[in-house]
């Protein structure tokens, strides 16, 4: 067993409980995987994002990695230092696309990236990603959770989830 390290953007679902008096609430799916992930003697941890999404960073076997690869978006580098000149225009423009999916605006996106890409690491377009993060409430009326337009800061950096999952 190999185990490599691997980072996705990873939606959250809806889990309802059996007891009633249990409002639903949201969870991160790659709680779905985890006994996978166990098995392998990995480990995995994430931080909510914007866009009902978390970024997350896994440890497992290699795989496993490619059942994850098959459900999630798995971001092409798996070294938060590396550039991400060693990734194709492609690839960069997937990574761009996916951080525009999450509700942040091409505006912020070019003021915080101006010129090429390439020339940022891995650590730097996570770190922007999981600057912050939608608030979200249940709503017992319409039976649903509703991502508010609120913002706040996410929950940890990327540097401390990088070192969670060594």
């Amino acid at each position: 067993m190999v185990l490599a390290l691997g980072w996705y953007i990873v939606p959250y679902a809806r889990k309802i409980f059996s007891n009633p008096a249990h409002p639903p609430v949201r969870y991160c799916l790659m709680e779905d995987y985890m006994p996978l992930i166990r098995a392998d003697g990995g480990s995995w941890n994430g931080v909510e994002v914007m866009g009902n999404r978390a970024i997350v960073k896994v440890k497992a076997d290699t795989v496993t990695l490619g059942v994850l690869d098959g459900m999630f978006t798995r971001i092409p580098l798996d070294d938060i230092t590396a550039s991400l000149n060693s990734l194709t225009n492609s690839q960069r423009t997937m990574i761009r696309s996916k951080i525009l999916d999450m509700g942040y605006s091409l505006a912020e996106f070019n003021s915080r990236f101006p010129g090429n890409l390439g020339s940022y690491t891995l650590r730097d377009v996570l770190t922007f990603a999981a600057s912050r993060r939608q608030m979200h409430h249940y709503d017992l009326a319409t039976d649903t959770i509703v991502i508010d337009s609120d913002t706040r800061p996410c929950s940890k950096t990327i540097g401390v989830l990088d070192g969670e999952v060594l």
